[in-house]
């Protein structure tokens, strides 16, 4: 059953992955809500932790990459802030 947990963050990993190539490319973060990014951070954190009492390694991993994601959109919203 383990191999759902893996397809799920897969599925979960790629969800962000769109938005980061649409910042890189357009260079602007416009529409994007920074309390939103700023909340799915802490969420994922809490996830990963989480994950950790489980020792859950699926949710270790898809977690802690969505919380990489987060800082990297989080950076580029900074970045590219008007």
């Amino acid at each position: 059953m383990e191999i759902i947990g893996y397809i799920a963050g897969v599925l979960s990993i790629i969800t962000y992955i769109p938005q980061v190539i649409k910042l890189y490319k357009t260079k602007t973060t416009e529409g994007l809500s920074i309390l939103m990014i700023y909340l799915m951070c802490i969420s994922v954190t809490l996830w990963m932790s989480y994950g950790f009492i489980l020792h859950n390694i699926p949710m270790i991993i898809t977690n802690a990459s969505i919380v990489f994601l987060t800082i990297l959109i989080l950076c580029m919203v900074y970045k590219y802030k008007k």
